[in-house]
């Protein structure tokens, strides 16, 4: 319920689509869209429109290079356009629906709280974000598609937006 996929259905590559009401992210882009309207845009032949709907988080692991790697181990939880006063939340589960970690982030105004109770290193990528700041022991870097929060297990932590 956090993505939506505007497959493409003519030789033209024109995608025409709805986006319900909220803030959607273009995944690959990060270009922002108002939703409660129908666009129109036309692709390159290995583009495809992939949106993020706002106060989402995506978890997403580079280790997954076979079907049962450790799901939680290195994942990452991407955030996309947080929503103030409102928690985000996901939950990892590993082969057989046993649970590994939960994850919620909220952010108010200028500043992000991320709770996790992992057990394992992962990451918090705020997407589009800038971060000047963070508590504990979270470790900050800046990238092309917004700030890395690294940690070596579970937190609560803090982290301050310019």
């Amino acid at each position: 319920d956090s993505l939506l996929v505007a497959p493409i259905f003519n030789e033209e590559s024109t995608a025409e689509y709805y986006l319900p009401k909220g803030t959607w992210t273009n995944y690959f882009t990060g270009e922002k869209k108002e939703g409660g309207s129908w666009y129109t845009e036309h692709c390159l032949y290995l583009e495809i429109p992939l949106f993020v709907k706002e106060n989402s988080i995506i978890a997403m692991n580079d280790a997954a290079n076979k079907p049962d790697y450790d799901f939680a181990d290195g994942v990452t939880l991407k955030a996309y356009a947080l929503v103030d006063g409102v928690a985000a939340t996901t939950t990892i589960y590993y082969m057989k629906a046993n649970l590994q970690f939960t994850a919620s982030i909220t952010k108010n105004g200028k500043e992000v709280i991320i709770k996790a109770d992992a057990k394992k290193p992962f990451s918090v990528l705020l997407a589009h974000e800038t971060a000047c700041a963070a508590s504990g022991n979270a470790k900050l870097t800046q990238t092309e598609k917004g700030t890395l929060v690294s940690f070596s297990a579970g937190c609560e932590c803090k982290v301050t937006l310019e």
